[in-house]
């Protein structure tokens, strides 16, 4: 049986608009990501063991993108920064380096950057910013699609980082100009805002993980909406015609959990693929529920900050130059009619 899975992208290229962040709190190494499409995926949860090494992953069958986590606590999540990203329809699991650096064990990090860098076909290069929790340790990979990389240590004394689809050590990689760089900088921006503010909440610190307090906390955080901002600017956004949030991945390093939330809107059903054997012991806990945009606003974004983004990055808000337009529109009407009236006169 043969199925084939259709998306509505243009010569099989769209503009990836995610946003990504890892947090340390607690103790615990947290990775997590809001991923958008212009298309509904199917995806699948696989949960087994390869070369040895137990793993579970998210992979969209749609354009063979995968992201997990394995039994040492070695774990990914990727924002791209191509402009268009290219699918690849053939979906060659072997080449994908996310899935490649999972299933394989690593005695160090040389052995694992190795792995991810190691250009053996340019076409799956790992591009963009990937967060990667390996032996406890975080790091954070900037690549361009050359392969022109910058690779950090993320300190512990570095309680979150958080990235969307600009370059920050490569600052001509990405998005960089018109709505799309205004909304890579929003999201990202807005994403910190709040996760800052989260862990200065000492009450929130409390959360005990194995209640999912914790992880629907930060579900919570990733969801928000802002009242004087277009949905296409919001870290998640609801379902539209053009990108919509599909998806949230949080990868536990510490615990060693994976936790995947379907958008309601975008997903109607998501995969679990449990290949492990019967008797098994699983080291890694899977948890996968919905969740959906909260469509309340809680924050107004100032309107000055918001012009002077605008201009930053060349974007013109074709809403406000109407309504500016009509509001003058308007005027002149009025003018004109008590020009008329005091004529008549």
């Amino acid at each position: 049986m043969f199925i084939i899975y259709i998306t509505y992208i243009t010569n099989n290229t769209y503009r990836p608009m995610c946003v990504i962040f890892y947090m340390n709190i607690n103790g615990q190494l947290i990775l997590a990501k809001n991923r958008d499409l212009p298309y509904n995926p199917h995806i699948d949860i696989v949960h087994e063991i390869i070369n040895g090494t137990e793993v579970v992953y998210m992979r969209d069958k749609n354009n063979g993108w995968i992201e997990g986590i394995n039994e040492d606590g070695t774990c990914m999540v990727n924002s791209s920064l191509l402009e268009n990203f290219q699918y690849y329809p053939e979906n060659n699991i072997e080449k994908n380096k996310i899935y490649s650096t999972l299933v394989k064990k690593h005695g160090n990090k040389q052995e694992l950057f190795y792995e991810i860098l190691n250009e053996s076909d340019n076409k799956y290069i790992l591009e963009g910013h990937t967060l990667i929790a390996h032996d406890n340790h975080m790091y954070h990979l900037e690549n361009s699609s050359l392969n022109k990389h910058v690779l950090h240590f993320l300190s512990p004394k570095d309680k979150y980082r958080v990235f969307s689809n600009h370059g920050i050590h490569l600052p001509n990689e990405g998005v960089t100009n018109g709505i799309g760089g205004v909304s890579s900088f929003l999201r990202r921006e807005l994403t910190k805002m709040e996760v800052s503010d989260f862990l200065k909440n000492k009450h929130k610190k409390t959360i005990k993980y194995n209640d999912n307090k914790l992880y629907h906390a930060l579900s919570c955080l990733l969801n928000k909406s802002y009242a004087n901002l277009e949905n296409k600017f919001h870290p998640y956004r609801k379902k539209s015609n053009v990108n919509s949030t599909t998806g949230q991945l949080l990868l536990n390093a510490t615990k060693k959990e994976f936790i995947y939330l379907a958008d309601n809107k975008c997903i109607k059903n998501v995969k679990y693929i449990n290949k492990l054997q019967p008797h098994y012991q699983a080291k890694i806990r899977v948890i996968i529920k919905e969740t959906k945009k909260n469509m309340k606003p809680i924050k107004k974004i100032n309107k000055t900050y918001l012009q002077k983004i605008h201009e930053r990055f060349n974007y013109v808000d074709k809403s406000i130059t109407n309504k500016n337009r009509s509001n003058n529109h308007i005027k002149n009407k009025n003018r004109t009619m008590k020009k008329t009236r005091k004529n008549n006169k």
